[in-house]
């Protein structure tokens, strides 16, 4: 892995110490840089489970990705910085169906693992746009981090990542995971279903979030959504060039790289 051109798709003029803050760091400026985007399922173009391959979608063609890329190719930096890191295996929350990922494999959502300074630390860059700094595992504590509050709950065995909404005037799930690490083969099933299953949400609509300095916006055909301190602001697009040029405008790839965007 060439870490030198990763720090440049971040925008960072050299490595973060291996800390905390450093992790920290890392974390928010991948969120900040690097979309979560689905226009290569939407396209039809098959997405392996390939760290050499996420590294050159995302850095060498300077495209986003969804978990299993995102996620694979930061863990690959993390490593090659001199953090521990492993894979932890995730199951989304669907409101819609009031149910945990029905219908997904396990290993529906590729978190990550992080051992520093005596305890484990959830990282996730590959989860729309939060959370945006590592959350400790052992600390049951509301955590604000950028306008948001997160708390991680003990639920049957597993750890739940909850966040405040403001609508629902309490703490929703987001995701459930259990804090043994997996090896990479486990998430193989899940990320073919997630590119290619009728049910999957990532071939079903088109969709791209990235986070801003204040906050957090996401990227739909019909309409580009501005989350910031809890507060929802949304532009309706007017037709299918708006979108486009929206999606050109933020992802901050060049028009040649894009993809076809699907109807």
């Amino acid at each position: 892995m060439d870490v030198n051109a990763y720090l440049q798709r971040l925008e960072l003029a050299g490595a973060p110490t291996t800390d905390r803050a450093g992790l920290a760091r890392l974390q928010d400026r991948h969120l900040l840089q690097v979309p979560f985007e689905n226009l290569d399922v939407r396209a039809g173009r098959p997405i392996p489970l390939d760290e050499d391959a996420a590294f050159a979608k995302i850095v060498t063609r300077r495209r986003g990705g969804f978990c299993f890329e995102l996620n694979l190719a930061f863990s690959g930096l993390l490593r090659e910085l001199g953090f521990e890191v492993s894979c932890l295996s995730a199951e989304v929350w669907n409101a819609d169906a009031g149910a945990w990922a029905p219908g997904v494999p396990p290993g529906g959502h590729l978190a990550l693992r992080v051992e520093l300074e005596g305890r484990s630390w959830l990282v996730d860059v590959g989860f729309g746009p939060w959370p945006r700094q590592p959350i400790a595992l052992d600390d049951p504590d509301e955590r604000k981090i950028f306008g948001e509050t997160f708390r991680l709950v003990d639920q049957d065995g597993m750890k739940v990542l909850q966040l405040y909404q403001r609508e629902a005037m309490g703490f929703v799930p987001l995701y459930r995971f259990s804090p043994e690490p997996r090896d990479l083969e486990h998430f193989e099933e899940a990320c073919r279903w997630q590119q290619s299953a009728p049910e999957s949400k990532f071939v079903r609509n088109d969709f791209a979030s990235l986070c801003i300095p204040d906050g957090a916006m996401w990227i739909t055909p019909k309409a580009l959504r501005i989350r910031r301190q809890g507060r929802v602001e949304e532009h309706a697009f007017t037709d299918g060039d708006e979108y486009r040029r929206t999606l050109l405008r933020y992802l901050k790839i060049d028009e040649s790289l894009l993809p076809p965007v699907a109807g």
